[in-house]
């Protein structure tokens, strides 16, 4: 090897090992900021035993990866307790348990559901993912208040959702080829909804806001209007299962039902 040759392989080792080291360095700067986050903190430990494996910080880092590793532990452990009571003083005990394993919570109107291991929570409606976040209950809370406020702008009366609802099966109909009164999945009517009622920033018609406002018709006894009704179909066995094809509709904090398909019938 040529000395030419020696100092642009001792440079490509030295560019290797900076960009390495950048990478720890922001690992240890997102633990800095928040110590008590469960991401950051099994990035930190997985980044030690890994520097220490290969000899690249001192061995006596084992000490700390395995004190970081018990705070991480004890976290997780009374993430739960924590979580419950904080959510009960915010919202004046009207928190439930819905089910232990995975935990699952009713902060109506929506359900929280919470994975201790990763330290997130994800909130739902409908069984539908709508947004995730930390465990820290004013982020929590600011998101629930969020996702009210947009439901409760963008909701239809019912009157209105059923006619608007009538259109878009007529609409996807016409784009299918089929005929008149046939079932369609309830999914295949979600583009032409998000051409009848634009999103915000031009998003997708969500999912969880069609099952809202189908609970609505029913509670609202709108299922039937202008010698028109609408019927659902629902989903047993193995296309309950295809959760992206089926809808749930709540029937109240606990119980409801997958629905596949669709139909307007004359009444």
């Amino acid at each position: 090897m040529t000395s030419q040759e020696a100092v642009k392989q001792l440079h490509t080792e030295l560019k290797a090992q900076l960009t390495r080291l950048k990478k720890q360095q922001k690992i240890i700067s997102a633990y800095e900021k928040k110590p008590h986050d469960f991401h950051a903190m099994e990035n930190l430990i997985h980044m030690l035993r890994i520097a220490c494996q290969n000899d690249e910080i001192n061995s006596h880092y084992e000490s700390l990866i395995d004190q970081l590793q018990q705070e991480l532990n004890a976290r997780r452990a009374s993430a739960r307790t924590e979580l419950l009571t904080a959510l009960n003083q915010k919202l004046d005990g009207q928190v439930s348990v819905l089910s232990d394993n995975p935990l699952e919570l009713n902060i109506s109107p929506l359900t929280l559901c919470v994975d201790t291991t990763r330290g997130t929570a994800s909130l739902c409606y409908a069984r539908e993912i709508i947004k995730s976040t930390s465990l820290d209950v004013n982020a929590i809370l600011a998101e629930r208040t969020q996702i009210a406020e947009f439901i409760k702008k963008t909701r239809l009366p019912s009157p209105l959702f059923f006619t608007t609802l009538l259109k878009a099966y007529r609409m996807t109909l016409i784009m299918q080829e089929k005929q008149s009164e046939e079932r369609l999945d309830i999914v295949e009517l979600l583009p032409a909804l998000t051409l009848l009622i634009p999103q915000p920033k031009n998003t997708p018609y969500p999912k969880y806001l069609l099952a809202y406002q189908l609970q609505r018709l029913r509670r609202d006894k709108c299922l039937s209007l202008n010698n028109q009704r609408v019927l659902l179909g629902t989903a047993t066995g193995g296309s309950a299962r295809q959760k992206k094809n089926v809808l749930f509709i709540p029937h109240g904090s606990q119980e409801g039902q997958y629905y596949l398909s669709i139909c307007f019938r004359a009444d």
